[in-house]
């Protein structure tokens, strides 16, 4: 059997299709996803995003990952989330945005969830070095680890 598709592929493939054929046709504005708007800056961001957790932490992207990414954005969509805690998300988002045309509309939300402020930022840096851009949309405490510490740092 040339084709055999694994658990986690399956899962993908059908998580997303079965999202796209059951979610309320109110979030989706002429085959767009709706957006709404950043109240400091008015930046415009989907409000359906892709979360990379456990589903995103493999060796490589598979075909089904390029698939959620490719009818994520085809349906106006752009906002991933992921987080270092995630295993290899962050950089299974990375490659795949590397290769995407899109790779510039997306809002990258990632997180924060080391204990003091060198610590802080070098996870941060390397959020960055994995997911292949030079600035991050949303930085999220995570679990709240540490959040004092951490909100200063990312007030600076």
């Amino acid at each position: 059997m040339d084709h055999f598709i694994n658990r986690r592929d399956f899962l993908c493939r059908t998580g997303a299709s079965e999202f796209l054929a059951t979610v309320s046709k109110s979030v989706f504005a002429k085959d767009n996803i709706m957006q709404r708007s950043i109240p400091k800056s008015g930046e415009k961001i989907s409000m359906i995003g892709l979360g990379a957790w456990r589903a995103f932490d493999v060796k490589l992207p598979s075909n089904s990952h390029r698939d959620c990414f490719q009818i994520l954005f085809e349906k106006g969509g752009g906002m991933i989330d992921t987080s270092p805690m995630y295993g290899r998300a962050e950089r299974i988002v990375g490659q795949l945005l590397k290769f995407d045309e899109k790779r510039n509309t997306a809002f990258l939300a990632t997180k924060v969830g080391s204990v003091g402020r060198d610590q802080g930022v070098a996870q941060m840096n390397e959020s960055l070095h994995r997911l292949k851009k030079d600035r991050i949309d949303l930085m999220q405490i995570h679990n709240l680890v540490d959040w004092r510490t951490q909100l200063e740092t990312l007030k600076l």
